[in-house]
């Protein structure tokens, strides 16, 4: 069966592994490593939103980049790559974010509106002077 997902797979793919070749030779050789980061990087081109493509979006890179067994030539900047907190905090505010919408949604298909300070439980403005009594 074999083959690759889509067609950028097989491209990212096909070129890894002629750069792998190009600097390792024979990847049997005992001194090449199992992966080149800095290759699949070099391959995949820059990462978009945080997201490396071919890892999980919550893969933790940062011990990745620079791990290959020689110093990187690339000349452009190293993938702006975040922590494991930095995800965290990233994936709650979008959580709240998205969780405000939801509410926001309900209370308008219920035609629940915010309240108002100067305005009772029941939207009469009377009622909250009355409380004051």
């Amino acid at each position: 069966m074999g083959g690759y997902i889509d067609k950028r797979s097989e491209v990212v793919m096909a070129k890894y592994s002629a750069e792998y070749s190009k600097k390792y030779g024979d990847a049997s050789t005992s001194d090449a490593p199992p992966r080149d980061y800095d290759l699949w990087f070099e391959a995949t081109g820059v990462p978009t939103h945080g997201h490396v493509y071919g890892f999980s979006p919550l893969e933790d890179l940062t011990g990745i980049i620079g791990q290959s067994s020689s110093a990187s030539t690339s000349t452009g900047q190293a993938p702006e790559l975040y922590t494991h907190e930095d995800l965290l905090r990233i994936l709650e505010q979008e959580k709240k974010k998205w969780q405000e919408e939801v509410l926001q949604k309900m209370r308008e298909e219920i035609g629940f509106g915010p309240r108002h300070a100067d305005r009772g439980s029941n939207g009469d403005s009377s009622s909250a002077n009355h409380a004051s009594l």
